[in-house]
C-alpha cells in the first residue's frame, strides 16, 4: 500500500459542506455506468448515506467523476452524476448528485439500518443542558 493511501484514510474530518441533512445507512446497491468505451458496467456497492437528493456508495473500483450512474435499489432506480471521488483504506467512496427534478423515493425505498445522526446530537444536547441530580451524603 503507498504510503499517500495509507496516510489518507486516517485523515481529519473536512468541514461539513453538503446543503441537505444526510441519512446514515447500509444497505447493499447496485451502481451501473457507462465506461470510456461505452459499454455498461455493473457494480453492487455499499450505500453509506443518503439524503433527498443525493448519496454516498463505496466501490472497489475507480469510476471517473462527471460519469453519469444509475443506482438500483432494489425495484427503484435512482439517475445521478458522481460529483466526487475520494479513496480511501477499503475503496473508493462516491459522492452522487441525483439529477435535477429526483429526489429519494422514500415511499418506495427506506435503506437498511437507517440513521440520522442529528438525532445523537440532539440526545446529547438535551443530556448536557439537564442539571444533574444532587447526591446523598454518604455515611463513612
Amino acid at each position: 500500500m503507498s504510503e499517500k493511501r495509507r496516510n489518507h484514510w486516517a485523515r481529519a474530518a473536512s468541514p461539513e459542506r453538503r446543503r441537505e441533512p444526510r441519512l446514515m445507512c447500509a444497505d447493499l446497491v447496485d451502481v451501473l455506468w457507462q465506461d470510456e468505451l461505452g459499454a455498461w458496467q455493473k457494480e453492487t456497492a455499499n450505500l453509506e448515506d443518503i439524503s433527498e437528493h443525493g448519496l454516498c456508495v463505496q466501490l472497489e473500483r475507480e469510476i471517473p467523476v462527471g460519469t453519469q450512474v444509475r443506482v438500483q435499489c432494489g425495484e427503484v432506480e435512482i439517475p445521478g452524476e458522481i460529483r466526487y471521488c475520494r479513496e480511501e483504506l477499503y475503496g473508493w467512496f462516491y459522492g452522487v448528485a441525483m439529477q435535477p427534478g429526483t429526489q429519494w423515493p422514500k415511499d418506495r425505498f427506506q435503506p437498511k439500518h437507517l440513521f440520522d445522526p442529528q438525532s445523537l446530537e440532539e440526545s446529547l444536547s438535551d443530556d448536557l443542558q439537564e442539571p444533574p441530580e444532587p447526591r446523598e451524603p454518604r455515611d463513612g
